[in-house]
């Protein structure tokens, strides 16, 4: 069982190589693009077994065949240069299974998992120490051990596991972009709105970048720095940082991305008795028609005047529920199956 524990013991573990590591640090920042990681022993590459969606499936090495639990996006942690490892087929993270401070050895499997919270949990964390030419080794934050390939196997379905280093080239992964086209979900509220737990804890920022988190998520929040005011330039930076890109109203969505778009207003928050502001996105759904969902409450297609939503900046401000400042369009790396995007979000 993983502990929030992890998030913090990774200071205590890291210290003593963060030093000797420094000067063999890659890309603090990696374009919003898709990988592959090719074993330079086995030439195989990093793969979730069996296309799994489940949480605590192991991660292994396998032919590689061009399907997305091949494919993996590299965000950016906010510590450090740590990144997490994403799979575009589950939208989950590499994680060392059950890692503790002191349950921490070499064998410990990789699997997937749930992506653990603001700077990541520290098995979570992954340190890319570049050895030239796009070849990296692997270094989870929370044990300074590093990904590998078990027993320096060259099998399809060797499991990948974490491991005092050994220089070997089992511990060394070769880093490829490749094609992926991303897709738009259509409008089904059922997911959002049926499970309790799902439509309290995620909120616009969740939907519009259709992610999942339980997290209530904040822009610029994932990647370690969430915004300081509701300034248009204060979020359009957050977004950027979580691998959003800014766009315009009329322009078209590149290699099948989602846009979604950013409003801001002032408000009496009556929970609280204070006026302050707040923000609220729309995403443009795959019929081309727009929707939404206000914090806690249910996704819909209809604006608060009841009618569907064509175009956000069309509605009035009461249509709009109060938000009147357009912060911006964006488009979003999503996924036509909810719940799955993978902008960085948390």
């Amino acid at each position: 069982m993983k502990t929030a524990k992890s998030r913090y013991l990774i200071v205590r573990s890291i210290a003593a190589f963060l030093a000797a590591a420094i000067c063999a640090l890659g890309q603090t920042t990696w374009p919003h693009k898709v990988y592959k990681l090719v074993n330079v022993n086995s030439g195989k590459a990093l793969d979730v077994t069996s296309y799994s969606l489940d949480l605590g499936e192991t991660v292994q090495q396998w032919d590689y065949n061009g399907t997305s639990n091949q494919m993996w996006t590299i965000q950016y942690t906010g510590y450090y240069s740590y990144v997490a490892l994403e799979n575009i087929n589950s939208a989950y993270v590499l994680d060392v299974r059950d890692w503790t401070s002191s349950n921490n050895f070499n064998g410990q499997v990789i699997q997937q998992w749930w992506k653990d919270g603001y700077y990541t949990a520290g098995n979570q964390m992954i340190l890319m120490s570049h050895l030239g030419s796009g070849r990296y080794n692997l270094i989870v934050g929370a044990s300074a051990k590093y990904l590998t390939v078990d027993s320096a196997s060259t099998s399809n379905g060797a499991t990948v596991v974490q491991y005092d280093t050994s220089g070997g080239n089992h511990q060394k992964w070769d880093v490829y972009e490749v094609s992926h086209t991303w897709s738009t979900p259509s409008y089904s509220p059922s997911f959002w709105n049926n499970d309790y737990d799902t439509k309290i804890n995620n909120n616009c920022y969740n939907y519009a970048n259709n992610k999942r988190t339980d997290s209530f998520a904040q822009p610029g929040k994932s990647s370690g720095q969430a915004f300081a005011s509701h300034t248009t330039a204060e979020l359009q930076n957050r977004c950027n940082q979580d691998q959003l890109n800014v766009t315009t109203s009329t322009a078209s969505a590149p290699n099948g991305q989602t846009k979604i778009v950013m409003y801001t207003g002032y408000f009496y928050f009556e929970e609280t008795g204070t006026y302050g502001y707040d923000f609220h996105l729309w995403r443009k759904d795959s019929n081309g028609m727009w929707s939404h969902k206000p914090g806690k409450t249910n996704a819909t297609n209809l604006h608060a005047g009841g009618g569907t939503i064509s175009d956000p900046a069309a509605l009035t401000t009461s249509q709009r529920g109060g938000y009147d400042t357009l912060v911006g369009y964006f488009f979003t790396p999503s996924d036509s199956r909810d719940g799955r995007g993978h902008g960085n979000v948390w």
